[in-house]
């Protein structure tokens, strides 16, 4: 059976391994292995009735969430990066105004906006891109709170195991960062297929280190299985002892 390696944190993992089976059946297993761990920490700023909040990920609304009541969630407005982050904020209680595909969309969209409002952008201590920046240069208000950390953490020892066989193992790959992580903790000896989300997450895979690399046509989920349905078949092919295409 074809192996997929899942290295985002939990619920991300979780949320990501459901899409997956909801596309492509039980015919994948999944391996969960999260290279990092998601700590809450930081203070929540003083907010204003006018303050929009902008969450990038599901672990920035959970971050919020962990610091106030349900009371005070009530009626927030917030812009979001993508279906999965809107989905978890909905379901705090808070009003999604503008989903973004991803965080240069979500950018072009609220400096689009005719008047934008003060912004807080809740992240954790690692991001990849330049929004707050971006949005400064732009003429926004806009504020930062560091409400969780994450942490790096092994891989389990089920990981290693597959690592270290023979059997081809899927592994998409969602950010720089997590990519340097999974990359750092050894050389493997599975034949690998990364699916990289995005140019830049692509470029810190290291030369030599995977049989197949694809990079998603645009940077969302969707894109992400499109590519996933490329690399099962040549996982498959390689089960078979047939060279990959």
């Amino acid at each position: 059976m074809v192996s997929i390696l899942l290295i985002r944190p939990d619920a991300q993992a979780l949320a990501f391994a459901d899409a997956f089976r909801g596309r492509f059946g039980c015919g994948v297993r999944p391996i969960f292995s999260p290279i990092m761990e998601i700590v809450f920490s930081g203070a929540l700023p003083t907010l204003s009735a006018d303050d929009v909040l902008i969450f990038t990920s599901p672990n920035g609304v959970q971050a919020y969430v962990h610091q106030m009541s349900v009371h005070d969630l009530g009626n927030r407005r917030c812009y979001v990066v993508g279906q999965s982050t809107a989905k978890t904020a909905r379901a705090a209680g808070m009003q999604v105004l503008v989903l973004g595909m991803n965080t240069a969309d979500l950018t072009q969209q609220i400096l689009g906006q005719v008047s934008i409002p003060p912004l807080l952008h809740i992240r954790g201590e690692h991001i990849a891109g330049s929004l707050a920046s971006d949005m400064r240069a732009a003429g926004a208000v806009i504020r930062e709170a560091i409400l969780y950390q994450q942490v790096a953490t092994p891989l389990t020892d089920e990981a290693l195991k597959h690592l270290q066989g023979e059997i081809p193992l899927i592994i998409p790959l969602f950010s720089p960062r997590s990519t340097r992580l999974f990359f750092s903790q050894g050389s493997f000896q599975a034949p690998l297929l990364v699916a990289s989300l995005s140019q830049e997450i692509a470029a810190e895979v290291p030369e030599g280190t995977c049989n197949v690399s694809y990079q998603a046509v645009h940077p969302h989920r969707e894109a992400m299985l499109d590519i996933l349905e490329d690399l099962i078949d040549i996982a498959k092919s390689l089960e078979g002892g047939k060279p990959a295409q």
